[in-house]
This record gives C-alpha cells, sequence and structure tokens, in this order.
C-alpha cells in the first residue's frame, strides 16, 4: 500500500511542478515544501504502522540528497526551485520501489535519479542549438569557418606521433602515448623552432632503432590521433557555437525572475562590463603567458550580477533597471535558454521504478 501510494504522490508533485516550470520557468515552494514534509510524515506513520525503518531511511536520503542538491547550487549548476522538487522527491520515494524489477540498485536512489535527470534533460539543449546553428546564417558561418582551421592541428599531430613512436622504444605503447602528452604539454610554449628540433632528434633516434617500420607506425599513429583530435575538436567547436545558439536578447524592462544572464557583470574601473567566461580565453592567455587574465576570469572581482542558474532576483532586476535608466548599461542583455529541469525528473522518475 504505502509504496504506491509514494509512487503516485511523487508522479503528481513532478507533474504539477512539470506544468509550472514549462508555463511560468518556476517551481513554486508552496508544491515543494509541502510535498518534503508530506513525505517525512508518511514515512513516520508507516514506521508507526509497520513498526520498520522507512522514516530513519526516508530522513537520511533527504537530507543526503538535499547536501548533494545544496553543492550543486552553490556552483551555480542548480537553481533553488530545482533542489527543493529533487529533494522533496527524496523525501517521498527514498527508495527505488522499480515494480518490474528492471532497475535495482546498490547506490542509493538520489544518485542515479540524478543520473538519469542529466542524461534526459541533455538532448533537449543539444537539438535545439543544432537546429538554430543549421538555420542560422552566422551560427552556419561561424561554425564552417572554425571546422576550416582543424588542418591547422596538423604539425601538433605529427610531432605527438613521432614522439609516441620513439618513446614506444622504452615504454608500452599506452604509456609512450601518455609520456607524449606530458612533453608535448611541457613544450607547448617553446618556441617554433625549438619544437621543431626537439621532433627532429626524437624522430632520427626512432628511425636509427627501427627504420623498416618507423614511417609506417608514425603514419598508423598519426592517422588514429588525427582521427580522435579533429572529432574531439569539432564536438568542442559544437557545443561552443551551441552556447551562442542558446543566447537571446531581452530588454531588461521584459526581465522575469529565474532569467539567466548569459555574462557576469563586473564593476571595472568605475565601469560596468559584461564578462563571459570560455576555455578559448584561457588557451589564448595560456600562449600569452598572461596568467593575471586567467584568475580574473575565474575569480571575477566586484561581480554585480551573476550566471548562476538560480538566475536574476526581483533585486537583481530593479538593479538592471536602475544601470540602464542612467545609461550605465545597454537596455538590452543576453540571457540563456536553459532545459526544464521538472519535465526530465519526471519522465527520469517513471523509468527508474520500471
Amino acid at each position: 500500500m504505502f509504496p504506491l501510494l509514494y509512487f503516485v504522490l511523487t508522479l503528481i508533485v513532478l507533474s504539477i511542478a512539470t506544468y509550472t516550470d514549462f508555463k511560468e520557468r518556476i517551481i513554486p515552494d508552496k508544491l515543494t515544501y509541502p510535498a518534503i514534509f508530506l513525505g517525512l510524515f508518511l514515512h513516520l506513520l508507516e514506521t508507526l504502522l509497520l513498526n520498520n525503518n522507512s522514516f530513519f531511511v526516508a530522513l537520511l536520503h533527504t537530507i543526503a540528497a538535499f547536501i548533494f542538491a545544496y553543492i550543486l547550487w552553490l556552483f551555480g549548476v542548480w537553481a533553488g526551485g530545482d533542489v527543493k522538487i529533487f529533494t522533496a522527491v527524496i523525501a517521498l520515494t527514498p527508495t527505488n520501489f522499480s515494480f518490474f524489477n528492471i532497475f535495482k540498485f546498490d547506490l542509493p536512489f538520489f544518485i542515479y535519479f540524478f543520473i538519469a535527470t542529466v542524461l534526459l534533460m541533455a538532448p533537449y539543449p543539444l537539438l535545439l542549438a543544432a537546429k538554430r546553428t543549421i538555420f542560422n546564417k552566422k551560427l552556419r558561418k561561424d561554425f564552417i569557418s572554425r571546422i576550416k582551421t582543424l588542418p591547422s592541428m596538423i604539425p601538433n599531430i605529427l610531432m605527438l606521433s613521432i614522439f609516441a613512436v620513439a618513446l614506444n622504444l622504452l615504454f608500452p605503447f599506452s604509456l609512450a602515448l601518455l609520456t607524449s602528452f606530458l612533453l608535448f604539454a611541457f613544450i607547448f610554449f617553446f618556441p617554433t623552432p625549438a619544437k621543431a628540433i626537439l621532433t627532429l632528434v626524437f624522430a632520427v633516434f626512432a628511425m636509427l632503432s627501427k627504420k623498416e617500420i618507423f614511417f609506417w607506425q608514425v603514419l598508423q599513429t598519426f592517422f588514429y590521433l588525427s582521427l580522435a583530435f579533429m572529432l574531439l575538436k569539432s564536438v568542442l567547436i559544437f557545443f561552443s557555437i551551441s552556447v551562442k545558439a542558446l543566447h537571446k536578447k531581452k530588454k531588461i524592462s521584459e526581465l522575469k525572475d529565474g532569467d539567466i544572464p548569459a555574462k557576469q557583470l563586473v564593476l571595472e574601473n568605475n565601469t560596468y562590463v559584461w564578462r563571459s567566461f570560455s576555455f578559448a580565453d584561457i588557451i589564448k592567455y595560456l600562449r600569452a603567458k598572461k596568467f593575471n587574465r586567467i584568475q580574473e576570469l575565474l575569480k571575477p572581482k566586484n561581480v554585480v550580477i551573476s550566471t548562476k542558474a538560480a538566475g536574476l532576483t526581483q533585486e537583481d532586476i530593479e538593479k538592471l533597471k536602475k544601470l540602464a535608466k542612467d545609461s550605465k548599461i545597454a537596455e538590452e542583455i543576453e540571457i540563456k535558454e536553459s532545459a526544464p529541469m521538472a519535465q526530465a525528473m519526471l519522465l527520469a522518475y517513471i523509468l527508474l521504478q520500471l
């Protein structure tokens, strides 16, 4: 009786959360808080009636799930509503029922629930970004222009291949490849002539040791590394373009609670500036040896508006309106579109109960 009751109640709570999240982009506290308390109360009732440890299991799992979700909130990954609905689900269903015995787990249910939610949520932004990239001329042109830079990787891949083949004389191939990566990372900032001379030394060493198969091994290694690196870079390029595809301009006067800014607003030298974080910038500053700029990217000072998943509060919006009115920032900002969390949680929950 109790497992079925918990299952039905959780479905109802998640269905309501899905509707409000889709309609208003918010999961209300008047849904999540009562659900948490109701779940714990019902488990206490079960313990008293059936003389089992249901309440203690529910309480322990609910606390653990909340701490886990709260950490995600601290890092800006989840919004406050996501934390509360996640906790509510675990308060109602602390362990997996698996009515058809398809999914049985050793680890706490909330871990699998989180993983399933993330996996089910991922396709939405990717498909949306792919669609917009294909049909947006500017994004499509940007994607193609970046793909055309792939051949520039060839000299570095060839260098890695020669290092790997040469070091394979001393170590097993997997260790030789790993050592090659470490060596390449070490000489990455060396001048090009120095890298060329070092590569030539490795090539001569390997050629003298196994000249019969040297060229074949280099060619074979180069082929597989090229395939792997170019595929990886293509995926990274797509993800980079996807970020832009999921951004849209919005007037500050039309902002709502929960809208997520695409960039941070920081105060620099009495001027308000929108700053974005990207790994491309980190690589660029590494090459230029501007380590102070990397520190500024990772830990910006004087942050006025952040990009946390919780989104803008009414206080943030009023602050932006005042800054726009005083002509200190533009009247439009970029916001991020995010995948609705509750829908993914609902699907994940149903799937895991099979």
